[in-house]
């Protein structure tokens, strides 16, 4: 394979999360900068969320939507819009959170020469090398699939120079709990509640509630070292001393359990099966873990190649590269490294059995990020997965089939109670508890995006697609075709006809979009849209191709 369309290379550290370099299993994901002398790396695991499993009720939303559908087909849009905004929108998705940081600082002095950072796509392995005092240091990092674990393996050229200080920082509140030779932290995610409203994205704690609703997923995470020669220290921090080399295992389990479990008094079990997965790592090995990630890997990442040319340009470092193609100058092989970039943030992002890629993907170092980290469905998770079957991906997408039929469940009782209708519907924003009910918090203007029920539509494209790809009629019939069912019931059940006898769902908005009204006033609301019918359209003729 062409070195230049699969490697992202530096001659210097990262020098902010991002310019840091991503890996993951589609369970953990980890952002290496890449320091010599201090390296950083920043972890999350995919089910780290806040809160709890929680249904927004709104009993006057049902008459609050027909009184707005009534406005909306009398062209009474600013009024329509005033209803919905302040009697049928509710709360905000939960939130996803960061685990914390793991540091290694390296005892060796910052005399650093020949230093080199690289993510090798085709691999999925990371290396840091540079030579301090003639010593050459190699650190290398993957997260593992098959063994569901991250492991880094520090080396020098010379025995005995390997030394260091091991730590994990916690993004949140966290109890630290050490042995001999590891360093782990334990602790639980918020519950955040936010008032109606608000005017902000700031939460607050909860309030006047028991106090095993305060807390959320319990979370359990341990980095363990492994040396040849040497020795190991542990009180706060692990320290390694004069080693020939040193491999740190690391792991993160939770509770959560399911969408709707409590994951307290339902939670999974997840400090055993943490230190368990750490014991069958090393019980492996190093080498073999290594093997077994790579073959792991390339299965999927070699099955499609796009080699476009280029010259010795595909050979520089990655970020001259990208600063001498602003400046003009032409690198063919710098296209071929963005379609497979995608491929392999696809492959660490979203495996069989984890959670589908929120906004994020699994990365996020912020306890409060944009629009919460969450999934935004109005496109923004279905743009992570237009690619994945068309580039041969099937099993990436296993984490987007399942979260759709968990909403299929879940938005049931949204549309009963929201809309009076059978079948489901999810609107604009969801998470990890599945959230379908409309976001806003009645802010003032939150309609232009939080009246949407189309995810359901639009996912049912997804489905679809999914079966013209795999051709697997068996799957078709008994997940694919019921949610299709239930997604096209509702929107039988919610269109009106319009002046005219055309049948539409009103009210629509077209997301995040305004209007001038006819007396010059901005608004999203509308009688209809054209990507309300074309998406419903979509739904009854994939219905009934399914059907046939």
């Amino acid at each position: 394979m062409n070195t230049g369309s699969n490697l992202l290379w530096y001659k210097q550290s990262a020098a902010n999360w991002n310019e840091a370099l991503p890996l993951g299993n589609g369970r953990i994901g980890a952002m290496v900068y890449g320091g010599a002398a201090h390296e950083t790396i920043a972890l999350n695991e995919d089910t780290l969320w806040s809160g709890l499993p929680t249904y927004y009720s709104n009993p006057n939303a049902l008459d609050a939507f027909r009184r707005a559908r009534s406005l909306a087909l009398d062209r009474k849009y600013v009024e329509a819009e005033k209803i919905l905004e302040q009697e049928f929108t509710n709360c905000p998705s939960q939130v996803y959170l960061p685990l914390g940081d793991l540091c290694i600082n390296m005892e060796h002095g910052d005399a650093v020469k020949n230093y080199r950072r690289e993510l090798d796509m085709s691999t999925g392995i990371h290396t840091v090398e540079y030579d301090i005092d003639g010593v050459h240091y190699v650190r290398e990092s993957f997260v593992s699939f098959p063994d569901n674990v991250m492991a880094i393996r520090i080396s020098a050229s010379e025995p005995g120079a390997v030394s260091f200080t091991l730590s994990l920082a916690p993004a949140m509140n966290a109890q630290y709990k050490c042995s001999a030779d590891s360093v782990a932290i334990e602790g639980n995610c918020p519950n955040y509640r936010r008032k109606q409203n608000t005017d902000n994205y700031y939460f607050d704690a909860p309030e006047n509630i028991p106090e095993e609703e305060r807390l959320g997923i319990g979370y359990y995470a341990e980095a363990r070292i492994v040396t040849d020669a040497g020795k190991i220290s542990t009180r706060s921090t692990a320290r390694v001393e004069k080693a020939d080399s040193a491999v740190i295992y690391f792991n993160v389990r939770t509770s959560f359990n399911g969408w709707d479990k409590h994951p307290i008094r339902e939670g999974r079990p997840y400090v055993e099966p943490c230190r368990a997965e750490i014991d069958a790592a090393i019980e492996k090995g190093y080498d073999s873990l290594r093997e077994a990630h790579i073959s792991d890997h390339k299965a999927l990442y070699d099955r499609v190649e796009l080699d476009l040319g280029g010259g010795d340009e595909k050979l520089e470092p990655t970020d001259e590269r990208l600063l001498a193609h602003q400046n003009g100058k032409d690198d063919l092989a710098l296209y071929s490294l963005f379609f497979n970039f995608g491929r392999y943030i696809t492959i660490a992002g979203s495996r069989e059995g984890t959670q589908a890629t929120n906004l994020q993907g699994i990365w996020n170092y912020m306890l409060l990020p944009p629009w919460n980290c969450n999934y935004t469905l109005n496109i923004n998770t279905q743009m992570n997965y237009w690619p994945t079957l068309m580039v041969g991906l099937e099993e990436c997408y296993e984490p987007l089939l399942k979260m759709i039929e968990e909403l299929s469940v879940s938005g049931e009782r949204t549309a009963r109670e929201y809309y009076g209708a059978r079948g489901f519907t999810v609107h604009h924003n969801t998470d990890i508890w599945r959230l379908s009910t409309p976001v806003g918090a009645r802010r003032k203007g939150c309609t232009v995006f939080a009246f949407w029920p189309l995810s359901s539509g639009w996912f049912t494209r997804h489905i679809w697609e999914y079966y013209e790809y795999t051709q697997d009629v068996e799957w078709l019939r008994s997940k694919g075709l019921p949610i299709i069912k239930k997604a096209a019931e509702f929107y039988v059940d919610t269109l009106v006809e319009d002046k005219d006898g055309t049948l539409i769902m009103a009210p629509s908005t077209s997301p995040e979009n305004r209007f001038l009204t006819e007396d010059g006033v901005r608004c999203p609301v509308s009688a209809t849209t054209a990507m309300t019918q074309a998406i419903i359209r979509d739904v009854f003729e994939i219905c009934i191709a399914a059907e046939s």
